[in-house]
């Protein structure tokens, strides 16, 4: 249980030991960094957390829950009006959310129903009666070192005759959401040659992810290594042709040790985190466990973006270049790196365009919030095909500016407020439509019109009226409307004032 202010906190601690079907409460935290302390030393099925909380708030705890990969389902709570909290659960797939103040009925059928789905969770795991598949899920599971030490002494009669070699198969996002048994039957399917003993386990669905086991037994020669090395070659080729080329294979040292397990799961899931050359391959963990991860250098690519924006010529295929080419001539290129670079490009991007009086929303440009988009990017076509359309949508903007120059875009907004003075009108639409930074285009009309927007509107407006008023004797409350005022007092008030100095002359 997760919640800054004690009062909840308690008051939901007393609902929860009320219910008939007793689930027991593991611990109690003030915010996400006191949960995740408790989830690191104890098994946790549940968690319910508020979201606005001091030092650690929810976001950031539902990030490091799935960083470190427990396994637990989670309850949310949140006001109603925290919007932008709830949208992150949500992003987060929770299992169900609360809304402030808690309904003790509602809180009651969700725990049911959650536990529910955590027993099924349970009965699933029992049955796995294979030795190497308890170890594996309880690897991934992150389960407590104390209860990783028993399943080691339960099923360490084992290794001394057998050792094991584990991979990762990365399939991709498309395939992990269509998910279901029949790839890994497929998986395992495609391993009936293997010279050993081989299974397949899912390790996250969600990016296509599985756990490829071989059991090998002792002693392990450089022929048996050898063989291995060409099978798994094999075993690749077969799932490209199969799934196509978006597939990777990290692959780690050989294990003789049961201890080493989660060790050597924890490498194979590193190594598949990379690219060959900006392609899917099998990577050997001994090949990458030195590289360390500098910078992709994006001065080129910067270089041609500003040189587009400024000059107003087609550069995209030279910025795309600049930054794709460096990507296939690289050996191993590590993907949350890219995402890295990529995440500073657009930023770039944005402030560069602002700077040259431009408006750029890289989330409206890639229809979809930017940070998340690039989380999951991860193959060169898809990296490709994102910055494509990044660029395609900033030259657009670059065209339309291209072709009207401020003084032409100031002298269509003051043709527009002479004949639309009547209607709503406001600088930042203007900006939005013209594609110009707002503050440049304010500071800019005021220097050719003498007038801020607002000066220019209400001077347009007070004139109009005069003329309605004094020259076809309309009453005020007929011209207010008339010129765009649905409140006549305050278009009174303000009439009155904008001329009062030729009244006090008449």
């Amino acid at each position: 249980m997760v919640e800054d202010e004690e009062i909840i906190r308690q008051s939901i601690v007393e609902e929860i030991h009320r219910l008939p079907f007793g689930p027991m409460l593991t611990g109690e935290a003030g915010n996400g960094k006191e949960a995740i302390l408790i989830l690191e030393n104890r098994p946790v099925d549940i968690v319910i957390t508020d979201m606005r909380m001091p030092v650690c708030d929810g976001r950031e705890l539902l990030k490091l829950i799935e960083e470190k990969g427990y396994e637990c389902e989670i309850i949310v709570l949140s006001e109603y009006t925290n919007f932008e909290y709830m949208q992150q659960a949500i992003h987060a797939h929770v299992a169900d959310y609360l809304l402030k103040p808690i309904d003790p009925s509602k809180l009651e059928d969700i725990l049911r129903k959650t536990c529910r789905r955590v027993e099924e969770k349970r009965r699933l795991e029992l049955n796995i009666k294979d030795p190497i598949d308890r170890i594996f899920v309880g690897a991934i599971k992150k389960t407590p070192s104390n209860q990783m030490r028993e399943l080691f002494c339960m099923y360490n009669r084992l290794f001394p005759q057998n050792g094991l070699w584990i991979s990762m198969i990365c399939l991709g996002k498309g395939q992990g959401e269509i998910y279901d048994v029949g790839i890994q039957k497929n998986l395992n399917d495609m391993c009936f040659q293997a010279p050993f003993k081989a299974r397949v386990r899912p390790y996250n669905e969600s990016r296509g992810m599985f756990g490829l086991l071989i059991l090998v037994p002792l002693p392990v020669t450089a022929g048996v290594t050898h063989l291995y090395h060409e099978w798994l070659k094999e075993y690749f080729r077969k799932i490209k042709k199969e799934y196509g080329e978006q597939v990777r294979i990290g692959t780690t040292h050989f294990i003789s040790e049961i201890g080493l397990f989660a060790h050597a799961l924890n490498h194979a899931a590193r190594s598949v985190e990379y690219l060959v050359h900006g392609r899917g391959e099998i990577v050997w963990f001994e090949n990458i466990e030195r590289i360390t991860h500098s910078e992709i250098n994006l001065s080129a690519c910067k270089k041609g973006l500003l040189d587009m924006i400024v000059s107003k010529k087609d550069l995209r295929d030279q910025i795309l270049s600049a930054f794709c080419r460096p990507i296939k001539d690289m050996d191993y290129v590590y993907i949350p790196a890219l995402q890295n670079a990529i995440r500073d490009f657009t930023f770039y991007l944005e402030r560069c365009c602002q700077d040259n009086g431009i408006i750029m929303n890289v989330s409206e440009a890639i229809e979809g919030e930017c940070n998340e988009c690039i989380h999951n990017l991860e193959w060169y076509g898809e990296i490709e095909l994102f910055l494509s359309r990044l660029l395609d949508s900033t030259w657009d903007i670059v065209n339309l500016k291209r072709s009207l120059t401020t003084k032409e875009i100031i002298e269509e907004i003051i043709s527009m407020v002479k004949e639309k003075y009547m209607e709503e009108l406001s600088l930042m639409n203007f900006s939005q439509t013209y594609f110009i930074n707002y503050i440049y285009l304010s500071r800019q009309f005021k220097s050719a019109t003498g007038y801020t927007f607002t000066e220019f509107l209400q001077k347009t407006r007070m004139e109009k009226a005069r003329k309605l008023i004094e020259q076809y004797h309309f009453d005020e409350k007929e011209a207010a409307s008339m010129v765009g005022y649905q409140n006549v007092y305050y278009f009174s008030t303000a009439y009155h004032k904008y001329f009062k100095g030729d009244t006090q002359n008449e």
